[in-house]
């Protein structure tokens, strides 16, 4: 009886032991998936920071940039050639230029290759208020594919 009582106890021990290394098993899987997901979230985070770094030096460069222009426009304003349209500028709060012989199109990229037919007695009727061609450019883009091209432009 009491080898009876120690094959118990030992079939106990084995199948308490088989337990514990089976939980040991998922926790370690476990612990190996959170390390991955930790490890993404780790990436994810230093690539949204550095998006995020990225377009602080974008708008920081905007706004270095409107300012030139508002510097810009007042010279321009202060010349006899150009009073009325520094009026009109300064008046619309923001102008943007419209070449007419270049079609809009949805990607923003400066070409800085069209300043070399810059011939500034001939633009004076290409410059439009910033807010008109924000709403110009929002409504593009919002029907771009319900609208004629001709109509359009």
């Amino acid at each position: 009886m009491h080898c009876d009582a120690a094959i118990v106890s030992d079939s106990l021990n084995k199948h308490q032991v088989k337990k514990l290394k089976a939980s040991g098993d998922d926790k370690d899987q476990q612990i190996t998936e959170l390390k991955q997901k930790l490890f993404e979230t780790q990436k994810m985070l230093d690539e949204a920071l550095l998006t995020r770094k990225s377009e602080g030096t974008a708008l920081l460069q905007v706004e270095h940039f409107k300012a030139d222009n508002a510097r810009l426009v007042k010279l321009l304003a202060s010349t006899k050639e150009f009073a009325n349209f520094g009026e009109f500028a300064i008046d619309s709060g923001d102008v943007r230029y419209l070449d007419p012989d270049r079609q809009p199109v949805k990607c923003h990229g400066a070409k800085t290759d069209s300043l070399k037919s810059f011939k500034a007695g001939e633009e004076k009727e290409d410059w439009i208020p910033e807010e008109a061609f924000k709403v110009a450019h929002d409504f593009r883009n919002k029907h771009a594919g319900e609208i004629s091209q001709s109509l359009m432009n």
